[in-house]
């Protein structure tokens, strides 16, 4: 089994250590598997036994090292990782972002160049002024429904990219990719709508029961002021009563005396006579 020319690319990127190592594996593997000794190894093969296949890499031209990676090598790797750490711009960070980006029906919510935000915007007030949120909760949800009201239409709109003038379809994947996410953003705008209804009613139930419970607690309180006060009316005219009573007996009383005293005055003269 001759060994083919490496990539120099290669031992650029690896370290000997990490070859090293690579090589050990793949020799275990393939001597677990037999395959070492399935064809007989040419002269140059066994002069270099880390060349058995053709997948082996080459790293006889670098440098080997035993042992731990030196502090130079590991101060060179560290300078070279610095080189390549990604953008690091604001503006940087954003167009990579969108390296990825085929048709923004899912991940992160965006307006496409070929969109109108103010179309969007114009839907978002719309929502808000029909739904009326109050809450963060009601909010999230209408924001939501905006969103996905809006993907479900730019998957209708890519739906006619893939028909061509006469009517036949160009791209099948495509196609049904488009429907499935159009499907998919309808059926998540339809709950949004439902939770949002569900929170609405559960929180006119909550209100109507408050309102319920403080006239039920008024009611009581003009019940109770009602026999309060019908108590007071009853005990003043048993006062009242009480008091005639009293008067109407010291009247006979000293009606009474009166009646005495006239009859011993009358008796008083008569013996005088």
């Amino acid at each position: 089994m001759s060994a083919q020319p490496i990539n120099p690319e290669l031992l650029d990127e690896f370290t000997p250590e990490f070859i090293a190592e690579a090589n050990a594996l793949r020799e275990k593997i393939e001597r677990k598997a037999g395959l070492l000794h399935s064809e007989p190894r040419t002269d140059s093969e066994r002069e270099a036994p880390h060349r058995i296949s053709s997948t082996h890499l080459d790293w006889e031209s670098r440098p080997s090292t035993s042992g731990r990676v030196s502090s130079a090598q590991l101060r060179a790797n560290r300078a070279n990782a610095q080189l390549s750490c990604g953008p690091r711009s604001m503006e940087g960070k954003e167009t990579v972002s969108f390296n990825a980006f085929r048709h923004g029906l899912t991940g992160r919510f965006a307006i496409m160049p070929y969109e109108s935000e103010e179309d969007y915007q114009e839907l978002l007030d719309g929502l808000r002024e029909e739904h009326r949120p109050a809450t963060r909760t009601e909010h999230l949800l209408v924001d939501r429904m905006a969103e996905h009201h809006w993907l479900s239409q730019r998957a209708l709109y890519l739906q006619g990219f893939c028909f061509n003038e006469v009517g036949g379809c160009d791209n099948d994947a495509h196609l049904a990719l488009y429907l499935r996410y159009q499907t998919t953003h309808e059926r998540a705008f339809h709950k949004c709508l439902n939770d949002l209804l569900k929170l609405k009613a559960e929180k006119r139930k909550e209100q109507i029961g408050f309102v319920s419970q403080e006239r039920k607690r008024k009611e009581e309180a003009h019940k109770v002021a009602d026999q309060a006060r019908r108590e007071n009316r009853e005990n003043r005219q048993q006062e009242r009563h009480k008091w005639a009573l009293l008067l109407d007996e010291a009247k006979l009383d000293h009606q009474n005396l009166l009646n005495s005293q006239l009859a011993g005055g009358k008796k008083s003269v008569e013996k005088a006579a």
